[in-house]
């Protein structure tokens, strides 16, 4: 056979060429294909790192506190697709740390990751749009959160496991359940999550949803105190050494954690957190841990009060709030206006009232608390006809949605008769519920040791006054509260010590 004979020729050689094309191009296909899936893990990858660079920087656990680093990071990351970095991102300018706040950013970033159904753009783009009173959404949102987080804490994620708690805590698109959050508060305590481990600590301490045990309060606080992210539990656990709580009293150990607490509050509110900013005018006007200084307090409550100026442009009843009470010149007489006190509180409770139509629990909460506050004021500013009786009205709605503050204004209002018939016992009875289900809420702890120890509702018992006295105490920052604590404390320890033996004439017993 002849080498001319043995080649294609005609159809069948086109045949022979199409087909070789094709092949050709079927293997670049897939060469491209596996080039970009090579490029697309890589991008992957470099992504999730600049994210995790981006958590250490914001966190301060593995790295010095700087907010614009790790926004600068969660950009880079968000810009190649990481969800969780545009959720960052988005959070970095709705509360304009390490960014200048800005909602329209803020707005894009977060509906990227929302749509990606990130549970914390998701949860962060609703708290975006609350201050709008767009409530449908917001409660969509919310339960897409809730189910993103459901989903990571399944699968052992410990701050998932966190969110997930706090989310049954608050009632935030699920019923409030206190089982379903010790659950999981115990699961990301376990992790070592440090915010996890503080809650569990408040539980224990309080009761709530589980035995009252100052031993497991205690194993839990020191677990959380040992990060470099625990300020509060280090603060807490300052108070424990100094009366004395289910630890042997040692000043200078709680001297210690009060300045361990204050050098991390320090290092967040410099990066503009607005609560580290608080946190430290509380040091300095009180005296915690440090000297007082009322120039040094009065400048980080300045500071503060910048913050919650920018924070009041998202349309948050909760910062309009904040800025009342700033303008009352409650915390510093040298910041009182009258007038733009009352503009700021009537803002804030017709945005609480928007939101308490509309069935959200917080919304009911607050604004009973502050019909009930403001009842002379609140007549005459147009706020309410009757704003006693409104006030138990909707503090009611919020208690039978279980909000853990309403608890404590309800019991104001029985304990007083202000817009029900008084009635000590459900005063009480609503003490003891604010105590248990608001973690950490010391003027609750307060208001039932007054209870105990003074037999106001219930049995007088002498050893739970103090115990929720002292619980008030460790975690109270105001000097003149905490004196006053003291002082009762150190009455009812002199009352319990047993007499002294008869002594001969002339001769001194002690």
């Amino acid at each position: 056979m002849s080498i001319a004979s043995s080649s294609p020729s005609g159809s069948d050689g086109c045949r022979f060429l199409h087909k070789s094309i094709l092949l050709l191009m079927a293997a670049l296909v897939l060469m491209g294909a596996f080039c970009a899936g090579c490029r697309s893990r890589r991008t992957i990858k470099k992504a999730e790192k600049l994210y995790q660079r981006g958590v250490s920087y914001c966190d301060g656990e593995e790295a010095p506190v700087d907010y614009a680093m790790a926004a600068d990071l969660f950009r880079q990351a968000a810009e190649l697709g990481n969800a969780d970095a545009q959720a960052q991102l988005g959070g970095c300018y709705l509360s304009g740390m390490g960014v200048k706040f800005d909602l329209v950013s803020a707005e894009k970033w977060l509906r990227k990751a929302a749509k990606r159904g990130n549970p914390y753009g998701c949860m962060w783009l609703a708290d975006l749009l609350w201050g709008r009173g767009d409530y449908q959404e917001i409660l969509a949102l919310r339960r897409q959160a809730v189910d993103g987080w459901r989903q990571l804490a399944e699968d052992g994620d410990g701050k998932a496991q966190f969110m997930l708690a706090k989310c049954y805590e608050k009632g935030i698109g699920v019923r409030v359940n206190v089982d379903e959050q010790v659950k999981w508060l115990k699961a990301a305590a376990e992790q070592d999550y440090c915010d996890a481990q503080f809650s569990l600590a408040c539980c224990y301490a309080q009761g709530n949803g589980v035995p009252q045990d100052l031993d497991e309060f205690l194993k839990w606080l020191k677990k959380a105190a040992a990060h470099r992210t625990g300020a509060i539990a280090q603060f807490v656990l300052g108070g424990c050494f100094e009366i004395g709580l289910g630890v042997p009293q040692d000043l200078e150990k709680a001297n210690y954690w009060y300045a361990k607490s204050l050098e991390n509050t320090l290092a967040y509110a410099s990066q503009g957190s607005a609560g580290a900013q608080f946190g430290m005018f509380d040091f300095y006007k009180n005296g915690i841990g440090v000297q007082k200084d009322p120039d040094e307090a009065r400048r980080w409550l300045r500071k503060y009060l910048e913050t919650e100026r920018t924070h009041v442009k998202s349309g948050a009843p909760e910062a309009m709030y904040s800025l009342h009470w700033l303008y009352s010149g409650v915390w510093d007489t040298a910041l009182k206006n009258d007038g733009k006190a009352k503009r700021w509180l009537k803002k804030a409770v017709r945005k609480y009232r928007e939101l308490a139509e509309q069935g959200d629990a917080q919304g009911q909460g607050m604004l009973g608390a502050a019909l009930r506050y403001y009842r002379p004021e609140a007549t005459d500013w147009g706020l309410s006809d009757d704003p006693g009786r409104e006030a138990v009205e909707w503090l009611e709605q919020a208690v039978e949605q279980q909000h853990a503050n309403a608890y404590l204004q309800l019991g104001h209002c029985y304990m007083a008769g202000n817009g029900v018939e008084q009635d000590s016992h459900k005063g009480a009875r609503y003490y003891r519920l604010a105590a248990e289900r608001e973690l950490s809420s010391y003027y609750a702890f307060m208001y039932l040791a007054m209870c105990y120890r003074e037999g106001v509702g219930m049995p007088q018992d002498s050893e739970k006054a103090r115990i929720w006295d002292s619980l008030a105490f460790v975690f109270a920052m105001d000097a003149e509260k905490r004196a006053s604590i003291q002082e009762r404390l150190e009455k009812m320890y002199y009352a319990a010590l047993p007499a002294p033996a008869p002594t001969a004439a002339g001769e001194d017993w002690y």
